[in-house]
């Protein structure tokens, strides 16, 4: 994810803009960059950071890269290749016998000799290993496995989208496929979200961004940019997002076709810790009781729900929706729009954990809990949900 200062927009018309993406064309420095990265690799990251302002960036600034661009793509770069500590023994080790025996007096080389002798070590290599942990110190590492030029230009453009997408206010996705899917997706991840049918009989995603919210801004942000690859694996998609850019307000515009990197397949992954602890406490418990993954969508005028599981008792069903960040009035508004869907069988549950608003909310509708479901308690209010016992 790019940081808020290497972001830039192209605009795009209908008071929208697009993210300023780099493009095959790009690939002629990209692949310059990264040839010159590589050749950095064994030198100290303070090395590294001399190279590039000094002799790296303005070579690509003569090819034809941004100055934005060309930072952007540093910021891929040094999170592609790894940094390492390099001593001959630990730098904390050296520290431990080093510091003492000055604090005892004498020359510099009357302490690292001294100290050559208890590490067993040379000191010269007492002298560079003292502080090798610092970060500026560590060794640059090649990756496994090398990166194309088009593979980082890939690589920016969704670092690009994604940190757009930790300046949003708000953010809105429309999808005519692959709704299930990505609607699990987006609760999995936790997101402030309601669904309707959108105009074209699709489903829509309104979504609260990071910048709406008073708490959990950060990992809030972090799960919203995470959840953003999943729509790049749907047949179609439009993401549209109100942005915060250098004091200013953007409307942003993401959609099929884009160069960013499409996935393959939507991911696996399905149900969040919190869900999988759930079924597994309410199957131990041992009661008539069962759980099972829900289906059904509740559906009050345009507004759409999707519960996560239904418990089963005989003939007797309830449904059980598990939120994750949350604001008092979005709980509020939910339980509201659940009424009217007239789904009186149904237990909201939220994590005091993921609370992103100010104030409190008080509902007999909503069982709190904090990182765990007490399945004991669900199980009572679902007794009652069906006026019978647990």
């Amino acid at each position: 994810m790019l940081p808020a200062a290497l972001l830039s927009l192209d605009a795009v018309g209908d008071g929208f803009s697009s993210p300023r993406y780099l493009r095959s064309r790009d690939e002629v420095w990209v692949r310059r960059a990264a040839g010159e990265y590589a050749d950095l690799v064994g030198q100290s990251r303070a090395a590294v950071e001399r190279a590039w302002t000094e002799r790296v960036e303005p070579a690509l600034r003569a090819a034809g890269a941004s100055r934005f661009s060309a930072l952007g793509l540093k910021h891929i770069l040094d999170r592609t290749y790894q940094s390492e500590v390099r001593a001959a023994a630990a730098p904390e080790r050296i520290r431990d016998v080093v510091f003492p025996l000055a604090a005892r007096g004498g020359s510099r080389e009357d302490v690292l000799e001294r100290a050559s002798e208890e590490l067993r070590i040379t000191a010269r290599e007492i002298d560079t290993g003292l502080f090798a942990d610092r970060a500026d110190a560590k060794i640059l590492v090649a990756p496994r496995a090398e990166t194309s030029a088009a593979e980082l230009v890939l690589a920016y453009n969704l670092a690009l989208v994604q940190g757009l997408l930790l300046r949003a206010e708000r953010v809105r996705v429309d999808v005519t496929e692959s709704v299930r899917a990505v609607v699990r997706y987006a609760k999995l991840r936790g997101l402030l979200a309601t669904f309707t049918v959108s105009d074209e009989g699709g489903t829509r995603m309104d979504a609260s961004g990071p910048l709406a919210l008073f708490r959990n801004t950060l990992k809030y942000g972090r799960a919203l940019a995470t959840f953003f690859p999943t729509l790049t694996a749907t047949p179609t998609y439009r993401l549209e997002a109100r942005c915060q850019l250098a004091g200013r307000s953007a409307l942003v515009r993401v959609a099929t076709g884009d160069p960013v990197p499409r996935v393959h397949a939507l991911p696996r992954e399905s149900d969040s810790a919190v869900e999988r602890a759930l079924v597994r406490d309410v199957r131990r418990l041992g009661t008539p009781w069962t759980i099972e993954r829900e289906t059904t969508v509740l559906r009050a005028g345009s507004r759409l729900f999707f519960p996560d599981f239904t418990l089963v008792r005989g003939t007797e069903r309830v449904l059980v929706e598990v939120v994750g960040y949350y604001t008092p009035e979005y709980l509020a508004r939910k339980c509201e729009s659940l009424r009217l869907a007239r789904a009186p069988r149904l237990i909201v549950c939220v994590d005091d954990a993921l609370d992103c608003g100010e104030g409190g909310f008080a509902s007999t509708t909503v069982l709190r809990f904090r990182k765990r479901v007490d399945a004991v308690r669900l199980l009572e209010l679902a007794g009652s949900a069906t006026g019978s016992q647990p």
